[in-house]
């Protein structure tokens, strides 16, 4: 009996772990945004899931090597976190496209002057990165991506067990595939910055034209009002665009 319930606590701290860690770095369900309480609560709901379907996975006992049960484990449960950061860290490349596009244009519209300290990233961000960041969490949600998510950390359960050696550890395929989201970020970002690149060329033959009115003084109203007018109206075109990037990101990470 000690020895099942011994089994039953080491597979539910290397469940946590793998969890914890995934959550701690994963976009929209973990990461600083979402409280600390509320992230402990899903870890441990999730945890509790995976830990009743345990008997589908296999536990190694590594931690039983070298006379050193404890050394073991700990090495066991670093990782289990390994891998579930690696999953977290992956996959929240996931909106990257939406804030390249977002701090793009409003790089172009000169807003990046009014950077805003956002309590829940690490860096200053813009008003335009804010909001196609918030696009894209929207899409994200309407869209059932985090079902994905989940799907994907179950699927890490077969495919790394518990206890197993550390390599390979699954950094796979998935930065890979990821690596093309600042191309398109910017294939987003494109017909507005189209936009704001004609707007500056023409204030500068203006400019050059006519010195004495020094219009470049008044451009930079000028380049956010165009820039506003160009989001408006081709902003119908931009969430078909956004859809796009989300399901062709969908795809690869189903197909890694």
């Amino acid at each position: 009996m000690h020895a099942v319930v011994e089994t039953w606590i080491v597979t539910l701290a290397l469940i946590l772990a793998r969890v914890s860690a995934f959550l701690a770095l994963a976009p929209v369900i973990g990461g600083r945004a979402v409280p600390k309480i509320v992230k402990l609560a899903l870890a441990l709901a999730l945890a509790y899931f995976w830990f009743n379907c345990s008997g589908g996975l296999q536990t190694q006992a590594v931690f039983t090597i070298n006379q050193s049960p404890w050394l073991g484990l700990v090495l066991a449960v670093a990782r289990e976190a390994i891998i579930g950061a690696v999953l977290g860290y992956t996959l929240s490349l996931f909106l990257v496209p939406f804030r390249i596009a977002g701090e793009y244009i409003a790089q172009e519209m000169g807003l990046t002057l009014g950077s805003i300290t956002d309590p829940t990233q690490s860096r200053p961000s813009t008003v335009m990165g804010e909001f196609f960041e918030l696009a894209g969490i929207s899409l994200f949600l309407s869209q059932n991506v985090h079902h994905l998510f989940l799907a994907i950390l179950h699927r890490t359960f077969a495919s790394q067990p518990l206890g197993g050696s550390f390599l390979p550890i699954p950094v796979s395929r998935q930065l890979q595939a990821l690596a093309s989201v600042t191309e398109w970020g910017l294939l987003l970002a494109a017909p507005v910055g189209c936009v704001m690149f004609l707007t500056s060329l023409l204030l500068a033959l203006l400019t050059r034209a006519a010195p004495q009115l020094n219009l470049m003084s008044a451009g930079f109203a000028l380049r956010v009002l165009v820039g506003m007018l160009a989001m408006l109206t081709l902003w119908p075109e931009l969430v078909p665009w956004m859809l796009s990037v989300l399901h062709r990101s969908t795809s690869l990470l189903e197909g890694g």
